[in-house]
């Protein structure tokens, strides 16, 4: 024998009722003044209670960290101080490092977590930590991870603190999403509207410089324009058309324009008849302009697309003189 004493040795004892119990055994040598053995000296205790209660904590781990495995998502447990005690395998592969287990807090620095925009995160501020020392909970925060070889690497963090039965927190647990593939697409989204909205603005400015072109020539072509509905409501008249009847745009919109340029109600049929034909070639009128006076004009009608119709009318006095 050694002589070495043996310690923490487990037996079962069955008691004379048949029910069995587990006890903890230390034995060590007893030996006199000279070191000559003289006998063993024993200690046993009762550690049935304890036994069962470690078994029930390692059936309990063991159940944790196959539900930790099977999660789809990161899944990290930290203790009262913050330190990584347990982290399933999709939590280290998505750090792309070795997981800091059971250093301090400031060590969570070595996962290169950072800010969306980039910027470092402080491990006081990370949402694990901060639940772990401020005891607050947080959803769908955005955090991104920085690998070795500089691949970036989006997560949507959810963090809660884990509480005792007095309240205080214990720990906390964090769970991380892999949103990369989200992310790139949410971005992609982003730079099309971007586009769109660089297009659109630039279209505008085409359409709105277009317009004041069309504008111009409309008020400066020496014949009279008036677009109008089929039933005779006046959209748009240009300025010959102004200078020569006398009436505005906004006045010739709110009154009944073909009753003031042809009061005659048959000759004034007859007109409205060849407008709504809007057959090709000019026709001549004489028009009753503003002031009572009578405009010998010829005009000429088309049909739009859209149902609407064009005069183009020319003032023909000095032709008839």
């Amino acid at each position: 024998m050694s002589g070495e004493p043996f310690k923490g040795f487990d037996w079962e004892v069955i008691r004379k009722d048949g029910t069995v119990f587990t006890t903890e055994i230390s034995i060590s040598l007893m030996r006199v003044e000279k070191g000559r053995p003289i006998g063993f000296r024993g200690v046993a205790r009762d550690v049935t209670a304890r036994r069962k209660m470690e078994a029930r904590f390692r059936t309990e781990r063991a159940r944790l960290e196959t539900i930790l495995e099977s999660a789809p998502v990161a899944i990290v447990v930290a203790d009262e101080k913050g330190r990584i005690i347990l982290a399933n395998e999709i939590a280290a592969e998505l750090y792309g490092r070795p997981v800091p287990y059971g250093e301090g807090f400031d060590s969570h620095h070595k996962l290169c977590l950072c800010y969306p925009d980039g910027r470092p995160y402080n491990p006081n501020d990370l949402p694990l930590t901060r639940s772990v020392l401020h005891g607050e909970s947080f959803s769908e925060v955005e955090i991104a991870v920085i690998w070795p070889d500089g691949t970036r690497k989006d997560l949507l963090a959810n963090s809660t603190p884990i509480k005792d039965a007095k309240g205080d927190v214990i720990g906390a647990v964090g769970a991380f999403q892999d949103v990369t593939s989200f992310m790139a697409q949410r971005e992609d989204l982003r730079n099309i509207k971007r586009e769109l909205q660089k297009r659109v603005h630039e279209r505008t400015a085409e359409l709105s410089h277009s317009k004041e072109i069309l504008e111009t020539i409309i008020n400066h072509i020496p014949v009279m324009l008036c677009f109008y509905e089929a039933n005779g409501q006046v959209k748009l008249i240009n300025r010959e058309f102004e200078d020569r009847i006398g009436w505005s745009l906004d006045e010739a919109r709110a009154m009944d324009i073909m009753e003031a340029c042809y009061p005659d109600k048959e000759y004034r049929q007859e007109v409205w008849g060849y407008m709504m034909e809007a057959k090709p070639g000019w026709r001549d009128f004489k028009v009753t302009s503003r002031d009572g006076s009578i405009l010998n004009s010829s005009w000429a009608n088309n049909r739009l697309s859209d149902g609407t119709r064009i005069g183009i009318g020319v003032d023909i006095t000095e032709r008839l003189e």
